[in-house]
């Protein structure tokens, strides 16, 4: 971790650590699970992470994102039809 903080002070950038989370990508088609590394300090470790709109997980799998991504249409489609039921018309929709 001080590497990473010395590589963005060197680069005029700053390190959020409130905000620096850990993910660690496993292969699914190994049946034995390899030993994870120790955890880093002052650092979580995560399973999944949404960057910029995209949902990764620790297998690479799609259906993490696919599941949010309809799930927040469903919701944007229920408050929609309830804006519609309480009178809302065509244009202010």
């Amino acid at each position: 971790m001080d590497h990473i903080a010395a590589w963005a002070t060197e680069n005029n950038l700053m390190l959020n650590t409130s905000k620096t989370k850990e993910v660690i990508f496993y292969d699914s088609r190994r049946r034995h699970s390899a030993q994870s590394p120790p955890l880093l300090p002052g650092v979580a470790r995560e399973f999944t992470l949404k960057i910029l709109g995209v949902t990764l997980s620790s297998h690479l799998s799609a259906s993490d994102h696919i599941r949010r991504v309809i799930s927040d249409s469903a919701q944007s489609l229920y408050a929609l039809h309830v804006l519609r039921h309480h009178g809302l018309n065509d244009v202010g929709l």
